[in-house]
This record gives C-alpha cells, sequence and structure tokens, in this order.
C-alpha cells in the first residue's frame, strides 16, 4: 500500500450519493429518466438569485470573506440573534463534521437515531468515535431511547428534524425533554436541513430555546427549500462559547464568494422562496394521499420527500422503481425514500409505484395496508378535522363565565381550565396508547387515571392562565 492511511480511515465506506438520471437510463435501456434520489428542489434559482451569482461571480479571483460576515449579519437579523451565534460552513453536512473535528476524541460516543441522516456515522468514525445507535420507533426518533443512550463519555446527541430518510418529526416537548436530559457536557445538535418544509403546529421553530439551552446546536442549509445545493452554503446557530470554538475547524474559505451572495439574495427573496415551499409542500400531501388511499400507508412527511415503508421488499421495489425511469434512494431492508418534484413527475412516479407495488408483498410494508390502511387514514383525517376546529376556537374571543357543574363532583370550569385540560389530555394519553401498542400483547395493560389524578390537577391549575394560543 502507498502510505500509510489512518485505520479509521480505511475502514470508511465513504459517501454516497444519490445516483443519477443518466445512469439508470444508461443501465436499463430508457430514453429517460427522473431523479428523485437526493431531495432537491425542482426550481432553479430565482430571478433575483440568478443576477446576485452573476455579479458575484466576477470576483471568482478573488478570495471571499472567510468568515461570510454580511451573511452572518444577516441570519442573525433575521432570527434575532447576536451574529456571534451564526456560524457559517460549507453545507450543513460541513458544519456537522466541524462538530465531530471539534468535540469528538477517541472513545467519545454520539447518540443518534437510525436510519437517519448516512453522513453521521462517517463522521463519527472518521474522528475515531463510537457511535450508539437507536432504533426509530414507527418510522419516527424515539427520544426515549436517545434519552437512555446518554452515557458519560456521550458528546453529542444528533437529531435530523425532520428525520432524514423518514421524514417524520418530533414535537417541542420531545425536544425540550431531550435537552433537559442531556448534561451541559454534551451538545444536543438539531439538523433542521428540512426545516421550512415542516407544517405540523407541534413542530415549532426551536431558535427560541437557545437561550435557555447552552448545550443546543441547531443546523440549518441553503441547499433544500433555497434550491441552493450546488453552491453548499450551510449555517447554525449556537452560544457564541461554543460558535467560536466550532469556527475554529472552519476549512478556510470553504464557502465561496458565488454561494454568499446566492444566499444573501435568497434570504432578502423570502416571499418568492416560500411559494415555492409551499408548492412542494402541496405536491408532498397529495402525493401522500394518493398513496394512502392506494392502500399503503406512509407516515406523515415534514419534508420534501416522502418516505416507504416497504422494509424487506425496499431494494426491489427501488429497482422496480427505477426500470420505470424513477430513481429514487432504496435502503435495504428499511424503506423507499422519494423526493417531490413537479406535478408531471409525481404523476409519473405515482403511475410507476401502482404498477411497482404488485411485487411488493404486504407483510413487509412496516405500516398498515390496504382496507385496514383506509380505515387508519379515516381516523387520521378525523384527529386533523379536530385539531382544524381546536384552532378556530382558539382564535376566538373566550367566552366568560364557568361550565355546568360535572355530575361527579361538581366542578365549574372557566374557559382558561378548560383550555388547560386539553393541552394536558394529549401529553397523558400518547404514552397511554403507546403503552398498549408496544405490548403486542392481548393481555391487560395498566391503563387509565381518575379525575381527583394530582398531576391532572396540578397541570390545569399551572396552565390555566397561559395564552391560548
Amino acid at each position: 500500500m502507498t502510505g500509510r492511511p489512518r485505520p479509521a480511515i480505511e475502514a470508511l465506506p465513504g459517501y454516497r450519493p444519490g445516483r443519477s438520471a443518466a445512469d439508470a437510463a444508461a443501465e436499463h435501456g430508457l430514453a429517460e429518466a427522473v431523479k428523485l434520489a437526493s431531495n432537491e428542489l425542482p426550481f432553479g434559482p430565482l430571478p433575483s438569485v440568478r443576477a446576485a451569482m452573476i455579479e458575484a461571480a466576477e470576483g471568482v479571483h478573488l478570495y471571499a470573506d472567510h468568515r461570510a460576515t454580511a451573511l452572518r449579519a444577516q441570519l442573525a437579523e433575521r432570527h434575532d440573534l447576536e451574529a456571534d451565534r451564526v456560524m457559517i460552513g460549507c453545507g450543513s453536512a460541513g458544519i456537522l463534521q466541524q462538530l465531530a473535528l471539534t468535540y469528538l476524541d477517541p472513545g467519545d460516543e454520539v447518540v443518534y437515531g437510525w436510519p437517519s441522516f448516512e453522513a453521521y456515522p462517517l463522521f463519527v468514525q472518521l474522528a475515531g468515535a463510537t457511535a450508539r445507535t437507536v432504533d426509530l420507533r414507527r418510522q419516527s426518533v424515539a427520544v426515549d431511547g436517545l434519552i437512555d443512550a446518554i452515557a458519560e463519555r456521550t458528546k453529542l446527541v444528533l437529531v435530523a428534524n425532520p428525520n432524514n430518510p423518514t421524514g417524520t418529526a418530533i414535537g417541542l416537548d420531545d425536544v425540550r425533554r431531550l435537552l433537559a436530559a442531556c448534561p451541559p457536557t454534551c451538545l444536543v445538535v438539531l439538523d433542521e436541513a428540512y426545516r421550512e418544509f415542516v407544517t405540523h403546529p407541534a413542530v415549532p421553530d426551536a431558535v427560541p430555546l437557545l437561550s435557555e439551552h447552552p448545550h443546543l446546536v441547531i443546523l440549518r442549509t441553503f441547499s433544500k427549500a433555497h434550491g441552493l445545493a450546488g453552491l453548499r452554503v450551510g449555517y447554525g446557530f449556537a452560544r457564541p462559547d461554543v460558535a467560536v470554538e466550532i469556527d475554529k475547524t472552519l476549512l478556510p474559505f470553504a464557502v465561496n464568494g458565488i454561494g454568499q451572495a446566492a444566499a444573501a439574495a435568497s434570504l432578502a427573496a423570502d416571499a418568492e422562496m416560500d411559494e415555492r415551499v409551499a408548492s412542494v409542500v402541496a405536491e408532498r400531501e397529495r402525493v401522500t394521499r394518493a398513496l394512502r388511499e392506494s392502500g399503503w400507508s406512509v407516515p406523515r412527511s415534514e419534508a420534501n420527500f416522502v418516505w416507504l415503508p416497504a422494509g424487506a421488499a425496499s431494494a426491489r421495489l427501488g429497482d422496480d422503481l427505477e426500470q420505470l425511469g424513477y430513481v429514487t434512494r432504496a435502503f435495504a431492508d428499511v424503506g423507499v425514500r422519494v423526493t417531490i418534484a413537479g406535478p408531471e413527475h409525481n404523476d409519473g412516479f405515482l403511475a410507476a409505484f401502482s404498477k411497482a407495488a404488485d411485487t411488493v408483498d404486504p407483510s413487509a410494508w412496516q405500516l398498515p395496508t390496504g382496507e385496514l390502511a383506509r380505515r387508519v387514514q379515516g381516523a387520521l383525517d378525523d384527529l386533523a378535522a379536530a385539531l382544524a376546529r381546536l384552532e378556530a376556537h382558539a382564535e376566538q374571543v373566550p367566552p366568560s363565565g364557568t361550565t355546568d357543574a360535572d355530575e361527579a363532583t361538581g366542578e365549574r370550569w372557566e374557559a382558561g381550565q378548560v383550555w388547560a385540560h386539553l393541552t394536558e389530555f394529549g401529553s397523558f394519553w400518547l404514552p397511554q396508547l403507546r403503552s398498549i401498542v408496544d405490548a403486542a400483547s392481548d393481555e391487560p395493560v395498566p391503563f387509565g387515571r381518575t379525575k381527583q389524578d394530582p398531576h391532572r390537577i396540578a397541570m390545569i391549575e399551572e396552565r390555566r392562565t397561559h395564552d391560548v394560543a
């Protein structure tokens, strides 16, 4: 062997990018193929962004600002933060690598859910650290599992939110629980590459949490919603003393001048970008509903892709779709990730899936199929309608007075108490329902509570004066 690479590098498998449409078309003898494998936006640059790139190209003979000072200031103003809390890197993946170089020594541990972003194990191995992976539960990151996996040598907990490749997201309550469980010697890294596509009300912006939790790091990117994947501009937020250490491992001039100019112009054109994001979200919902109506349940995605939980049938399904002209990202024995494209290509994918699904064994699918899938979807639609009604009520002026007296206790509640009960209701009953599902048995499971439950009473009392929203 020429030279002597480190053992960790010799064993490194290397990052595997999504396959190109040209390669797939050539292999299968197709006139053309559509790439739905890399979560790229189906649009070119906005006109103002294109103009900024052309202007910036005049200065490519000069080094760009290493720190991207102007872009940092623009992001700080946008998110109401001090500039020393902002980091700029070569994509959010670049900042992830910086985190590994900054905080990991051989023997340190990194905790993350799996499957998740394929670069996580590469960066951990690169630093000579040890990965402690936690299996997803119901296609989503299992926060309780992450908390249980944290040990003395845990330096980083990585949470892709929304998760890549499943598209599922954890809510604010789970993020808070994780932050509270992590010691200050461990950074919690929220990898929010797909943040702009999130529509679920329980998954709000995590930036306000930075002031409460000094060990929180948030990563984002211009590659996805902004459509600047080829320019490699990522950014993040952290406490100043954390950000300054991470900045020390930034490769000199890693973020080029054209990328900085394009990112700044895209931020300034946020109204146009929001329209594009809304169109992708609308297509995501349309594709999701079509798959569910055809009898194949898929998890709710908060990203710009959908997840087919095909289990052992994943590799075959991905290959069949490719032979029909649609290049997706198959994860063997786990699932298939499909990027949302424009309406025409999405229609083509749905038609191809309809054909390829004939070879999929329903027992391999990791969510309900057939008539059960339709029943589940009906229940989810009912819940969504109930949520919409609650949101409509929340926008109204709360009524004065109290409820009628409760037959059992004689209690009368004012509006604040009613809303407080609704907010604690889900946080109690969801774990109760999970305990039954996870038991996977017909044996009785301890379940329920009484109206005199002290936690119930305390939560209602604590929240009765909170803002309804």
